[in-house]
């Protein structure tokens, strides 16, 4: 019995492909707002508007034309929903995602942000 499937990772939610038809103008504006400073950027949309597809491709893109560039950046895509409930549970996404030899199941709130931030200086 032949596949069904070539790629069954083109199927899950996580997959993001490198080019999103009707997103380029989307991801061109937010290269404007990235481009000279890094900056705070909300997105906001409908559920299945392509927001974490278009947020997570830019946030690649933009790393490796940092990488291109020799500028040490990491890209983290945070779901609120999912990892807003409280600041602990942010704040050990964020530690695990960009800084995971500082993380520790032992350490409160504040703790997590501060080492987050040590290592991030």
């Amino acid at each position: 019995m032949g596949l069904i499937f070539k790629d069954r990772e083109k199927l899950t939610p996580r997959y993001i492909p490198s080019y999103l038809p009707h997103r380029e103008d989307q991801i061109g504006l937010l290269w404007g707002f990235f481009r000279d400073s890094l900056k705070t950027v909300q997105i906001i949309g409908g559920v299945g508007s392509g927001k974490t597809a278009v947020t997570r491709l830019f946030g690649d893109r933009f790393e490796a034309e940092a990488k291109k560039a020799r500028v040490d950046l990491k890209h983290v895509y945070v779901n609120l929903k999912l990892h807003g409930r409280s600041r602990v549970i942010l704040y050990r996404y964020l530690v695990q995602q960009a800084a995971p030899e500082a993380y520790s199941t032992s350490l409160s709130a504040e703790e997590l942000l501060y080492e987050l931030v040590r290592y991030l200086r």
